[in-house]
């Protein structure tokens, strides 16, 4: 009898013992499975955040882009219409030049230009005595009008602007016989100024304002010219008032003066 009963409660023990490990394995088992949904909840959560994030760098990028790309067609677009502005208002130049060298003056800022050329063109005309060149001397890709005596540029030589409809003379010579201006083929300017047995050349550009900006001056004397010259003092070679060998001098002067003059015929008479 009492053997059947601590076989009966040893029985019951363990029963009891097997079922609190189910309950354990089932708790076990359901804390894990908690974890896991958490776990995979939160992978989702970051891998839908992470494609949100790639989504919205994807749109900032083709927005970047875009922008990029409205950036440079709206330079490009300013470039041509710079660039168109540039060639109409070097028409409208040419039109304006065209009416003074067919003898209409009113354009012209007359205070600006000397009168004997004035009355002499008003009177008589151009007559086949004067020649003229289109050129851009300031650099504005806007030429200018030079005109000058036929092949004597010292006995008149000018050189006009065009401004917003209006004719500027910038300079007018009709005096000076022994010094005169003429243009090179690269767009600077030459004073040459022969006198006393020297002959001086001044290079310099011409500013938008019709200032001028000096380049290089050359001044050669080789031999006396008068009595009161002292033989032991020439020959003469200078470049910006520093005296220089014969063959510095020759060097340079070809460069900056003789190599870039222009040709008769790239100047059209006036009839």
């Amino acid at each position: 009898m009492r053997k059947n009963k601590l076989f009966t409660i040893t029985i019951i023990c363990l029963g009891l013992v097997t079922a609190c490990t189910d309950q354990g394995n089932d708790n076990l088992k359901g804390n894990k499975s908690a974890i896991e949904d958490t776990g995979n909840s939160e992978i989702e959560e970051k891998a839908d955040a992470a494609d949100s994030d790639s989504s919205e760098l994807e749109d900032k990028s083709d927005t970047a882009g875009t922008s990029s790309t409205k950036a440079e067609d709206s330079t490009l677009a300013n470039e041509e219409s710079s660039e168109e502005d540039g060639n109409n208002t070097n028409e409208y130049a040419h039109e304006a030049f065209q009416t003074l060298l067919e003898g209409d003056f009113k354009l012209l800022d007359l205070t600006t230009v000397d009168g004997i050329f004035v009355d002499d063109i008003t009177e008589n005309g151009w007559g086949g005595n004067y020649e003229y060149i289109f050129m851009d001397l300031d650099g504005d890709e806007i030429d200018e009008l030079l005109i000058q005596m036929v092949d004597d540029p010292g006995d008149f030589n000018a050189v006009f602007h065009y401004d917003n409809g209006q004719i500027i003379c910038w300079f007018c010579d009709t005096l000076e016989y022994i010094c005169y201006d003429y243009p090179l083929k690269n767009g600077t300017m030459v004073t040459e100024y022969d006198y006393g047995g020297g002959i001086s050349y001044h290079v310099f550009n011409y500013l938008p304002t019709g200032d001028t900006e000096d380049v290089k001056y050359f001044y050669i004397k080789e031999e006396p010219y008068t009595d009161y010259d002292d033989p032991s003092d020439f020959p003469i070679y200078q470049i910006d008032n520093e005296d220089v060998t014969k063959e510095e001098f020759e060097k340079e002067l070809n460069e900056y003066v003789l190599d870039e003059q222009m040709d008769r015929t790239d100047w059209t008479i006036l009839d």
